[in-house]
């Protein structure tokens, strides 16, 4: 999980598209060429995950740093579109939908309450 910003917000954005199996290697590349300027850019890239669905689909989730009066849908202020993200999303075949917001709460399970559980040991029940 990425951390939070000083005022606490990131914005989220999901991005599920399409490739055919021979076209994976050259997204994969440009995918993290396109990422390589928008760790240092404003706002900040936090994280980025892509996550391979079923039949072709992909999900392509990136994390940027926040500011109280940031509109989660203004591309304007989205690092994602320079050049370097232009290769990326030509070799996309399929755009199926893009969508971003920000969390409003997040639920973790404390450290103190996950169960343990007692070591193995070898001739003992």
């Amino acid at each position: 999980m990425p951390a939070r910003h000083a005022d606490g917000m990131s914005i989220w954005q999901f991005t599920r598209f399409r490739v055919s199996a021979d076209r994976e290697p050259a997204v994969l590349h440009a995918r993290g060429a396109s990422l390589q300027p928008c760790w240092t850019a404003r706002p900040k890239l936090q994280a980025a995950y892509l996550i391979q669905l079923a039949e072709g689909d992909w999900l392509d989730i990136t994390v940027w740093a926040g500011h109280a009066g940031d509109a989660a849908d203004d591309r304007s202020a989205d690092p994602a579109l320079p050049a370097s993200r232009t290769v990326f999303f030509d070799l996309i075949e399929e755009l199926i939908g893009e969508e971003s917001g920000v969390i409003i709460r997040e639920d973790r399970q404390p450290d103190h309450q996950l169960e343990r559980q007692p070591d193995h040991q070898p001739g003992r029940r």
